[in-house]
């Protein structure tokens, strides 16, 4: 996250497996760490995904982590951010 907002990345997403019942192969914990995390929910899709023999829904969650200026920051590739920069966000190397 500390990288993607280094970059000017101004939002994340993730789209994630999600039953309509809990079952032993999918439960919604996925769903519920996105939350804690910050994510809300941006979309789902009934009956989509298709494991062990059952039908399963995708949700999409979103995060918003940047400010959505007029007109956007550029994005700053990753090999082009400070040493520092990555040190920060605890990476030792690229």
């Amino acid at each position: 996250e500390e990288i993607s907002k280094a970059q000017n990345i101004t939002n994340l997403y993730a789209c994630i497996g999600f039953p309509t019942k809990e079952d032993r192969h999918l439960t919604q914990n996925s769903a519920d760490f996105h939350r804690h995390l910050g994510f809300r929910l941006a979309g789902r899709f009934s009956h989509c995904g298709y494991k062990f023999d059952t039908w399963y829904d995708m949700i999409w969650m979103e995060k918003e982590i940047g400010k959505h200026t007029v007109p956007p920051a550029p994005v700053i590739p990753f090999p082009a951010l400070a040493p520092e920069v990555l040190k920060c966000a605890g990476v030792s190397e690229r």
